[in-house]
């Protein structure tokens, strides 16, 4: 369905390449735009906190914009790029005296030394070229293939290969390769990019990795189900089990909604779903945070658009909120050319950095997809044992170890050893994660005034988190189950009283309602109920005034 290019077809001599295992900062490559101050700003940081030489710095002239033409993308990035990779030594090629139809320099490339190459806050989408730049070029017989639109990463993808289509997708020789021939390293530079909505955004994103790479994943799997077509569902039930072998505690969504303002989204340390455009529930928050290291991927068609807006597209969202990678589409990949999350999370698993592993699991280049995070980064670098030597009550993620060393015990050894556990190590690192998994484990056995008395604490808390309040909702129904309705209340009033979002406080108010009516807090209810009214009136004029705007287009039409 797409263009070949025989990229092994051509016989290089080759400079030693950086294989998966030898990668280092000495290798990695950062490209900055010298016309924008934050661009540098974010790469002398990311320079700095990973070591990478100085030397490795380049610095192109590109206008601060976030999309190009193909021929602008040509003559602003493709070219000035290549030319200084080439003079610094890092791509070896002789130069021809000719262009092609598109304006790329034509050159006799003999390899290149680059481990990653890093584009800091540079340009990302190329909108296409003109029918004069393509009319040197085959035309995909698949029409819906004929789309020169891309991402610029995926572009700088094929920097060491001549003359590649300006249409449609090419195929991607890494892909499925745990260890790539050398001759396939040779055509491939793998691209990652550090941006988003802001250069305090993108340092958080610095920051995450190499806080992860030091201390581990601490969290738990959280896996949205419910899209358009098996694959990609099959995708990510794949992850889901990769995880889970992993013993990390996990929620599964299999239905058509995704999570939503009530399900619990604690430390979300590996989060894969889809299929919508926009962040919806405990995301949406803009105070939300992932924990260090947080890996997410929502899989959307236009995921990596709108990438420097804080809440518009899930890619600038999650960059926002604080995950150390992700990956998105700058336009319709279709679902079959974009990152196989499967094989992305297989990759990281088995001890792939973030970049190998988006590489190991991408099909096509010259297309819409690309990475965003550090390329080093080595999610599973720490093991759970390494973490649990350093168990400390003063890390708010300490609880999360032991609820993954307690699935691990529960796996191999039972429930009753598992829930003994949690039991013995609460005091070690104590927190509402933790608390509930107690609290759980004494209504299996029938104990439901234990399980009460363990939640006690949540109804004195003065406020949670905003990654906490689907699980303090939890805690709540857990609370009115066991008979204690009362400090349900408590808990509900506060996470009511702590909303600030319409569809939030729709959430949690009609739960709260009927208890403050029982306990004598009717003022309460009132205005809790006038609340949700006017809300509900809203949005019912909202939903009217666009039935009667698609009624108006309907008529001109």
């Amino acid at each position: 369905m797409y263009r070949l290019v025989a990229l092994l077809g051509c016989l290089f001599l080759f400079l030693p390449q950086a294989s998966a295992l030898n990668i280092g900062p000495e290798n990695v490559v950062v490209v900055a735009n010298s016309k924008d101050r934050e661009s540098l700003e974010i790469a002398r940081y990311y320079m700095e906190q990973r070591g990478i030489p100085e030397a490795n710095l380049i610095m192109i002239p590109v206008r601060r914009v976030q999309r190009l033409t193909g021929e602008e993308f040509v003559s602003e990035i493709f070219n000035p790029l290549r030319e200084q990779l080439v003079a610094n030594g890092w791509i070896r090629a002789v130069w021809k005296d000719e262009t092609d139809s598109a304006g790329r320099r034509r050159m006799q490339l003999q390899g290149h030394s680059i481990g990653y190459l890093v584009l800091c806050r540079l340009p990302y989408q190329v909108s296409g070229y003109t029918e004069e730049s393509m009319s040197a070029f085959p035309k995909p017989q698949n029409k819906t293939m004929g789309n020169s639109a891309a991402s610029v990463d995926s572009e700088l993808s094929l920097l060491c290969v001549t003359d590649t289509p300006l249409a449609g997708p090419v195929n991607n020789p890494l892909y499925k390769q745990k260890q790539p021939a050398p001759q396939m390293l040779a055509n491939v530079i793998r691209v990652a990019r550090l941006d988003g909505p802001s250069v305090a955004a993108v340092k958080r994103l610095i920051d995450s990795a190499i806080i992860g790479e030091r201390d581990g994943l601490k969290g738990r799997g959280y896996f949205d189900l419910g899209g358009p077509h098996k694959m990609g569902d099959t995708w990510i039930n794949t992850d889901r089990k990769l995880i889970e072998q992993q013993y990390f505690p996990v929620s599964v969504d299999e239905t058509k909604s995704v999570f939503q303002w009530t399900d619990r989204l604690d430390a979300a340390a590996i989060y894969f779903g889809w299929w919508v455009h926009a962040p919806v529930g405990g995301f949406e928050n803009p105070a939300y945070r992932f924990p260090p290291g947080a890996l997410a991927i929502h899989i959307s068609s236009f995921s990596g658009q709108n990438l420097r807006e804080p809440n518009r597209r899930w890619g600038g969202t999650l960059v926002e909120r604080g995950i150390a990678a992700t990956v998105g589409n700058v336009y319709e990949p279709f679902l079959h050319f974009t990152h196989n999350t499967d094989l992305f999370l297989e990759g990281m698993v088995n001890g792939m950095t973030t970049c190998e592993a988006a590489y190991y699991a991408l099909p096509a280049l010259s297309w819409m997809p690309m990475f965003i995070g550090d390329p080093l980064y080595k999610p599973f670098k720490v093991t759970l044992e390494e973490q649990l030597e350093k168990l400390s009550a003063d890390d708010p993620y300490a609880q999360y170890v032991v609820l993954r060393e307690a699935e691990r015990i529960r796996r191999t050894q039972g429930n009753d050893e598992a829930f003994e556990y949690e039991r013995s190590n609460y005091h070690r690192a104590p927190g509402l994660a933790l608390a509930y998994a107690i609290a759980k484990g004494w209504e299996n056995r029938s104990e439901n005034s234990k399980a009460i008395d363990q939640l006690k604490f949540v109804a004195q808390m003065p406020g949670f988190a905003p990654d906490e309040c689907g699980l303090a909702f939890q805690i709540s129904e857990l609370l009115v189950k066991l008979g204690d309705r009362e400090t349900a209340y408590k808990i509900l009033k506060t996470l009511s009283n702590q909303a600030t979002f319409d569809i939030e406080k729709l959430k949690f108010m009609p739960s709260a309602i009927p208890l403050a009516s029982q306990f004598g807090d009717r003022d309460q209810a009132k205005a809790w109920q006038n609340s949700v009214n006017a809300i509900k009136q809203k949005l019912r004029e909202k939903a009217d005034r666009r039935k009667a705007a698609r009624e108006a287009n309907k008529k001109k039409n």
